[in-house]
């Protein structure tokens, strides 16, 4: 049986005097707001737990899944590559990397200080510290290749198409290749770095402005938003995505507009394109993931975790969605079918549950053809205890279509 995706009830947004880089009109003047719709309305989470740095550094702190370094919020610390061969997560100062496919530990290393940014390259894991450490290690592995001291205190990372990396520091953003670095961009304030395929840089600062960086230091254009930026990504549609407090913008060479605006209580901390650009996934303060077609801005899925706070968002392989959470542990979403998978534990760690609330929406998706299924768990010894829940709840998911949302518990 097939349901039609409910739409938002959008309002004329009154902002439509936005700034632009040329003279073209901007063809979307009807600007749709996420916090029209009730059923988006939900309060944010209040973060109860304190995350203390493993090696109790003076400076860095961590309020619930987000790093504090001197000040700055630097709520992502994971990665899932776009090929699906890696899942990157953190906990504090401890890199923690699995199987992208089987979800199953690959290795586990501790850093000095708090990690504030990681990222997958096909060969190698990247990370940066809160004093200022690249590292570079294989990505099977864990072992180190080599690293770069940075003067400063990181705020971000990223790692571009050729193996470029980019980390954001209070008055420039360094650019390095493995183990060397080649130069630092000037910019006042950077809070957030992306790459495009074509290796051009997107920088959101902490003044409000949103820039691409070309070869070498070349600013090929920038506007001026709102607001300080606070997350940024490349959407293979031809736009920068660029969060400012609760508002989504798009910027190109020729314009800038407004995608929409989520709740005023609940600021967007962390921004993901898909493969294709058909799809944005917005986090919405700690607990609340929604994901949005683009550039139609319908509701696709929401993902909530009412017991954990989310370290990161990003897309793998279609039609798989990462989620990064606090304390070292991770899900990954099929966004065809609905099922959940969830990162097996390291050994000598503790294994956590956490309860997750998701509601699909999708009017392609066919109740009567979606399969259940669920990942490999926390081991043989507890399977069966794992698979039980989940396996239920997708089945009244599939069965049910007109069910809002379903709880599973992860074991």
């Amino acid at each position: 049986m097939r349901r039609e995706r409910p739409r938002l009830a959008c309002k004329e947004d009154s902002q439509s005097g936005l700034p632009r880089l040329a003279c073209k009109e901007d063809s979307q003047s009807g600007l749709p707001s996420v916090h029209a719709d009730p059923r988006l309305r939900l309060r944010h989470a209040q973060v109860q737990a304190r995350y203390e740095d493993s090696r109790q550094q003076p400076g860095p702190d961590r309020l619930g899944s987000c790093l504090v370094v001197f000040g700055f919020r630097v709520p992502h610390v994971f990665d899932y590559d776009r090929q699906g061969k890696l899942i990157v997560l953190t906990d504090g100062a401890e890199i923690l990397v699995h199987d992208g496919d089987s979800e199953a530990p690959l290795w586990r290393h501790t850093e000095a200080s708090a990690i504030v940014g990681v990222a997958s390259l096909p060969d190698r894991v990247v990370s940066v510290d809160s004093e200022g450490r690249v590292c570079w290690r294989e990505a099977r592995s864990g072992d180190e290749i080599c690293q770069v001291q940075l003067d400063g205190t990181p705020r971000a990372l990223a790692a571009g198409p050729s193996g470029e990396v980019a980390v954001a520091l209070p008055e420039s953003v360094a650019i390095m290749t493995a183990g060397q670095l080649d130069r630092h961009i000037a910019v006042d304030d950077p809070r957030c770095v992306a790459w495009n395929p074509e290796g051009k840089l997107g920088v959101g600062a902490g003044t409000g402005t949103g820039y691409q960086f070309g070869p070498g230091e070349t600013n090929e254009f920038h506007a001026d938003l709102p607001g300080p930026i606070g997350a940024i990504d490349w959407n293979e549609q031809g736009v920068w995505v660029m969060s400012v407090g609760h508002d989504l913008f798009r910027l190109s060479s020729e314009a800038l507009g407004k995608i929409t605006s989520g709740p005023d209580d609940m600021p967007i901390e962390n921004v993901a394109c898909s493969p294709g650009g058909d799809y944005i996934a917005i986090q919405l303060g700690s607990s609340l993931i929604l994901i949005l077609e683009y550039p139609s801005r319908e509701t696709d899925s929401q993902v909530r975790y009412p017991d954990q706070t989310i370290t990161g968002v990003r897309f793998g392989p279609h039609p798989w969605l990462g989620v990064g959470l606090g304390g070292g542990d991770g899900n990954k979403f099929n966004l065809d079918d609905g099922s959940t998978h969830r990162t097996d534990t390291h050994e000598g760690r503790t294994h956590n549950r956490w309860m997750v609330m998701v509601n699909a929406t999708r009017s392609e998706r066919d109740a009567s053809d979606a399969p259940s299924s669920t990942g490999p768990g926390a081991g043989a010894a507890d399977e069966e205890d794992e698979a039980t829940p989940l396996q239920a709840v997708i089945g009244v998911m599939v069965l049910l279509a007109i069910i809002v949302a379903l709880y599973m518990w992860l074991s």
